[in-house]
C-alpha cells in the first residue's frame, strides 16, 4: 500500500515536472517568434529614389542592365508607366516629387515660372513634419532639382555634369547613419537622346542606360554596406520623367509619354504590372511616388495635401 502511493506520488510529481518542461519550452518558443516579430517591426522604415532622366522603358530592355532587372524581379514594377502632364524635366520632375500634376504645383517648363511649391511642397516637407528627426537628402546631377524643387532638404547635392560624380557623391552620403529618405537623379541618359537621339537603336543612348545602371548597382552595394543595414527596412523605387522621340520631347507620342516605375523592396510583392493579365489592375503614373514611399515611412496621407496618385504597395502600419 505505502509503496503504491509513494509510486503514485513519483509518477505525479514526474508527470507535473514533464508538463513544466513543456510549458517552459513552449513559452521560449513563442518568446522567441515574438521577439523574431518585434525586430523585424522594429526595422527603420526608409526610402532611396533614383531618378534616370530621359530614360524610355525600351532603352531598359534593349540595353544591358543586370542591376535595374534584379530590382524589378525583387518587386512590384511597370514598363508601360505613363506621364501624363507636360513631358518636360521642370513640371514631370515636380509632379513626381510632390505628387500633384502641373495644374496644382504650377510648373509648365523648365523656367519653374509660376510654381507653387508652398502649397504643393516636395514630400521631403511632408516627411519632416511627420517626425523633425527625419533626415533627407537629395543628389541631382540636374541642378534645378534641388535649387527650385528640393529647397527644404537636409542635404542638397549638386554633382557634376557626370554619372560617375552623382553616384559618388550619394555613395557618400549612404555611408551616413542618420539617412530617412534619399533622392538620386542621373542625367546623363538625356544627354544622350538630346545628343543623338532617343532611341534603342542609338549606341550612346543604350551606353547611356548601362553606364547608369552600374552606377546604380555601386549605390545599392553601399547600401547594403551601412553599418546598421540589418536593421533597416529600405524600399527602393527607381523611374523617369519622360521618354523621347528623335532629340526631343516635350510632345504627346507614347514614346515621350510612357516611363517605368520600380518598386522595390523585402516585403513588396513580385506583380508585373505592364502584364495584360488579372494582375494589371492598374497603370502606374508618374504621381505614384510620392503616395508609395509615404507608404512605406507608415504616414498617412492626408486629404489636405491633394494628392493625386495612388501609393502602389500595401503596407501594415501601426498608426
Amino acid at each position: 500500500m505505502y509503496t503504491k502511493h509513494v509510486s503514485s506520488l513519483m509518477r505525479s510529481s514526474l508527470l507535473g515536472a514533464f508538463a513544466l518542461m513543456i510549458l517552459a519550452c513552449s513559452c521560449k518558443s513563442r518568446d522567441k517568434d515574438t521577439d523574431e516579430r518585434e525586430k523585424f517591426l522594429e526595422k527603420e522604415r526608409k526610402v532611396l529614389i533614383i531618378g534616370i532622366d530621359g530614360c524610355m522603358p525600351a532603352g531598359i530592355t534593349a540595353a544591358k542592365t543586370p542591376h535595374l532587372d534584379t530590382l524589378m524581379a525583387d518587386g512590384t514594377y511597370s514598363l508601360q508607366a505613363r506621364n501624363t502632364g507636360t513631358t518636360i524635366s521642370g513640371p514631370s520632375w515636380s509632379a513626381m516629387l510632390t505628387g500633384v500634376w502641373e495644374e496644382k504645383h504650377g510648373v509648365t517648363d523648365n523656367s519653374f515660372t509660376g510654381s507653387n511649391y508652398t502649397k504643393y511642397p516636395h514630400f521631403f516637407k511632408v516627411i519632416k513634419d511627420a517626425d523633425s528627426k527625419y533626415r533627407t537628402v537629395s543628389v541631382s546631377q540636374w541642378h534645378p532639382i534641388n535649387d527650385q524643387i528640393a529647397t527644404m532638404a537636409d542635404v542638397k547635392v549638386n554633382s557634376r555634369d557626370s554619372s560617375k560624380d552623382t553616384k559618388n557623391k550619394a555613395i557618400i552620403e549612404l555611408k551616413k547613419e542618420d539617412i530617412t529618405a534619399m533622392f538620386v537623379h542621373f542625367d546623363d541618359v538625356d544627354h544622350a537622346g538630346h545628343g543623338s537621339g532617343y532611341s534603342i537603336e542609338n549606341p550612346k543612348y543604350l551606353e547611356a542606360i548601362e553606364t547608369v545602371d552600374t552606377a546604380i548597382g555601386e549605390i545599392m552595394t553601399a547600401l547594403k554596406r551601412r553599418n546598421n543595414y540589418i536593421n533597416e527596412d529600405w524600399i527602393i523605387l527607381v523611374s523617369t520623367d519622360h521618354g523621347g522621340i528623335g532629340t526631343g520631347h516635350g510632345g504627346d507620342t507614347d514614346e515621350e509619354r510612357t516611363i517605368f516605375m520600380i518598386v522595390s523592396g523585402d516585403k513588396v510583392p513580385k506583380v508585373n504590372l505592364s502584364k495584360t493579365t488579372s494582375d494589371s489592375l492598374y497603370t502606374p503614373l508618374t504621381v505614384d511616388l510620392v503616395p508609395t514611399a509615404l507608404a512605406h515611412l507608415c504616414i498617412p496621407v492626408q486629404p489636405e495635401w491633394g494628392l493625386e496618385g495612388t501609393s502602389l504597395i500595401k503596407e501594415s502600419c501601426n498608426y
